[in-house]
């Protein structure tokens, strides 16, 4: 089902770009989501929200933030999932070779990996 913009959203300025549009974009960034859906959700074009970027230091700061921040939360869900063994040595800074990995953190999928340990 396509994503719909929300209801709530002002009327857009001449760039299509509100505080709102800007803040629930960043959201859904933040929140794992692709630019293509964070543009659906707030009605805009993925043209208009690259221009709003390259336009306005401010936001692309933020974009940058969001993405990171949805990074990180990715990250740490990959290595809770991790059996503790394999965590530990990811963590202690062993070399460790990751086959057949997969993990989709839009879709909160667990991941299914093997793992040969090297020092």
């Amino acid at each position: 089902m396509p994503i719909q913009p929300h209801p709530a959203l002002q009327p857009a300025r001449a760039n299509g770009w509100t505080p709102q549009r800007q803040r629930l974009f960043l959201t859904m960034l933040a929140g794992h989501h692709t630019v293509a859906a964070a543009c659906a959700r707030v009605g805009l074009s993925r043209q208009a929200a690259y221009k709003a970027r390259r336009r306005d230091a401010e936001f692309a700061q933020q974009w940058r933030e969001a993405q990171a921040s949805a990074d990180r939360e990715a990250e740490r869900a990959f290595m809770d999932s991790l059996p503790d063994r394999l965590r530990s040595a990811l963590t202690e800074g062993h070399e460790c070779e990751l086959r057949g990995a997969r993990f989709f953190p839009r879709t909160s999928s667990t991941p299914s990996a093997s793992c040969k340990l090297g020092r």
